[in-house]
């Protein structure tokens, strides 16, 4: 049977068992769908191996013909000359070919020019060359990460146990970083172990390839300023800026951790002493740190003056904010630097009173430093009746 004619039964055989299958939806069918599809998938080998002979017999009439469009191409030479001629030199004059030329006077051989061979292609610009390596990740990054998170969770729940016990992995697998440090520090701050946090702080300044952050001087601060010891806090950020290199500056979170200890023992010297920091610029202009108070140093500063009695320096320190572009005074809404709005000018207190009072979206000065200061200036002596708490 021919194989087209083999293929177009076997198409139809395959179609029949198809529709077939397809008629047999029930459970009790299913034995005889599953017959079906095997029988289609035998015909579809079948249909597979003739395509494969039929694709072979192609290719081999596809060469014989074209051996013989060759042949017919190739020039007569002396033992393929027709016949009825004598000899080669016969046939080729009758043909009007002339005749070849010796191959090299005198029986010389002729050189042979040999084909150049090929250059190896140059690596292009997208190419990345030879000896470049492929970026290695870091082993421990992801599970670092994953550590960090669970002794920051064991930290908020103050569960030091847990917490000290993957930190103790982590440094076994040598894969702690600074961040698996400044959370095993909080919490150990959180548990009120000063002293074990001391220890950890030190391990970490002196570990090999690591290098304590901003945060990990605020945590450490916040164990100081917790327990009252505001002169370890202060030796502390003259250590951030003297003993680390890079020197550490520090943030404005750092700063309200320290006047907020401050405000807690009342020390308002050491209070000052860092709002002064803050305001001075930071090096090379200056030997400050360059950071701008936010309320809460405000509030907490004040709450300090007015605490002793230094109600003129905690209303001049209010003037001194209300004076601050931020702010705006009055209905004017200008902002400037302390001008009238016209009129009579007011005490900058009682401006921003008001303006805390129908306002309070039109200023960045606290409602609690104008509250301190007007009370305090109407009886001196309860001023600290009506000092509230800063959180």
């Amino acid at each position: 049977m021919e194989p087209s004619r083999q293929r177009l039964l076997l198409e139809q055989q395959r179609d029949q068992h198809l529709a077939r299958a397809k008629q047999c939806t029930g459970k009790q069918h299913k034995q005889l769908r599953r017959r079906l599809m095997q029988k289609v998938g035998k015909i579809n080998a079948q249909l597979k191996s003739l395509a494969g002979v039929a694709a072979q017999h192609n290719t081999t009439t596809t060469s014989t013909a074209t051996s013989n469009r060759a042949a017919k191409r190739r020039p007569t030479t002396g033992n393929d000359a027709p016949a009825g001629l004598a000899s080669p030199v016969d046939a080729a004059s009758i043909g009007g070919a002339k005749r070849p030329k010796p191959s090299s006077p005198l029986g010389t051989p002729q050189l042979q020019i040999q084909p150049k061979p090929e250059q190896p292609r140059q690596a292009t610009a997208h190419a990345p060359p030879h000896h470049a390596k492929k970026k290695k990740k870091k082993v421990g990054s992801k599970r670092t990460r994953f550590l960090n998170q669970q002794i920051a969770a064991y930290a908020q729940r103050k569960e030091l146990g847990k917490a000290l016990a993957v930190f103790e992995g982590a440094k076994t697998k040598g894969i702690a970083d600074v961040h698996t440090y400044t959370n095993t520090l909080n919490a150990q701050i959180r548990c009120g172990q000063l002293e074990a946090a001391e220890r950890t702080f030190a391990d970490l300044l002196g570990a090999r390839g690591l290098t304590p952050n901003v945060v990990s001087f605020t945590v450490m601060l916040k164990g100081y300023t917790n327990n009252g010891l505001i002169t370890e806090a202060r030796d502390l950020l003259r250590r951030m800026s003297t003993q680390c290199h890079p020197p550490i500056t520090p943030n404005v979170r750092t700063a309200n951790t320290f006047v907020r200890g401050c405000l807690r023992v009342g020390a308002i010297a050491d209070a000052e002493w860092a709002l002064h920091h803050m305001l001075e610029p930071a090096p090379p202009k200056g030997k400050g740190w360059g950071v701008e108070p936010d309320r809460s140093t405000y509030t907490a500063v004040v709450t300090l003056m007015c605490q002793a009695l230094r109600l003129h320096d905690a209303e001049r320190l209010v003037e001194l904010v209300a004076s601050l572009p931020m702010v705006s005074h009055g209905s004017g809404g200008g902002g400037g630097g302390g001008g009238d709005a016209g009129g009579e000018a007011e005490p900058a207190c009682v401006v921003h009173w008001q303006n805390l009072s129908h306002e309070p979206h039109a200023s960045q000065v606290p409602r609690q430093v104008a509250v301190l200061v007007l009370r305090g200036k109407e009886n001196p002596s309860e001023s600290n009746a009506f000092v509230p708490a800063v959180k």
